[in-house]
């Protein structure tokens, strides 16, 4: 009689059938990497769609800081305050880049031709 390896064993008890977390995991790991890229990509065309490509592309310079907050949040690393320090360089480029592209810009850009053109008025009059 040969003996069997306790993974036989094991095996045996659940029918044949082996289901261990790892296979599951493996499959979720998968499928959610699928799911995320798809979203991804559908985040990056409606980027490109809504503000263009130069600031769709600026938008690249979040992930650092991202992956930064994520690696604090889901797997408790350390945050030095020079690691914070420097979003902020980060965070200040990004809004350049997409000022053109924001409310407050725009409002500024409108608040500046009307006083261009309130000057013109004043001065034909």
């Amino acid at each position: 009689m040969t003996q069997r390896t306790s993974r036989e064993r094991c095996l045996a008890k659940q029918g044949g059938f082996e289901t261990r977390p790892y296979n599951v995991s493996r499959f979720a790991r998968k499928g959610g990497t699928l799911l995320v890229s798809v979203f991804a990509y559908l985040l990056w065309f409606h980027l490109l769609t809504v503000s263009g490509a130069t600031a769709a592309s600026s938008y690249h310079f979040m992930m650092p800081p991202l992956g930064m907050l994520f690696g604090w949040l889901l797997l408790g690393e350390h945050v030095a305050p020079t690691d914070l320090a420097g979003i902020v360089p980060v965070a200040i480029g990004i809004y350049l880049v997409t000022c053109s592209s924001s409310l407050g810009c725009r409002n500024q850009r409108i608040i500046h031709l009307n006083n261009i053109i309130m000057a013109k008025q004043s001065e034909a009059s």
